[in-house]
């Protein structure tokens, strides 16, 4: 007895697998749904977006890459997200350390942090880098 049949519905090239469930078709009206819900959203949450049209949100990204209708609109909704976080994090609406983390983590924007150092703890990095040349010539 041969192996199964594949129905056609399942794959176009009869190599098996499971059924392709989102066709450009579909993701391309998913595009249209993104950008009118970034229009109508207060706030940009990718997950909360597919996770209300009944799909895993890691198929956005997967969408985003192979197709161009969709990567736009998805990059618009990043932009959209990361400009959102920034103006929220600078009037104090969202929690500093959540935008910081968000920010960080989604788009690499990370807060530069000045570094500080007191005069007594300079007069001595100064005094010991003087002793350090005065030993190094006598060498």
């Amino acid at each position: 007895m041969g192996a199964p049949k594949i129905e056609e519905s399942h794959n176009k090239k009869d190599l098996g697998g499971r059924p392709i469930k989102y066709t450009d078709e579909f993701i391309e009206k998913e595009a249209d749904e993104l950008e009118k819900w970034l229009n109508e959203s207060k706030f940009t949450w990718f997950e909360e977006f597919a996770l209300k049209r009944d799909y895993n949100p890691d198929l956005l990204s997967e969408w985003a890459e192979k197709n161009k209708r969709f990567s736009g609109a998805f990059k618009k909704a990043k932009s959209h997200q990361r400009v959102l976080l920034m103006k929220c994090g600078l009037d104090k609406s969202f929690n500093f350390n959540m935008v910081q983390l968000l920010l960080g983590n989604q788009y690499g924007i990370f807060g530069a942090q000045e570094n500080k150092v007191d005069p007594a703890t300079l007069k001595l990095f100064e005094t010991l880098m003087q002793q350090f040349n005065k030993n190094q010539e006598k060498e």
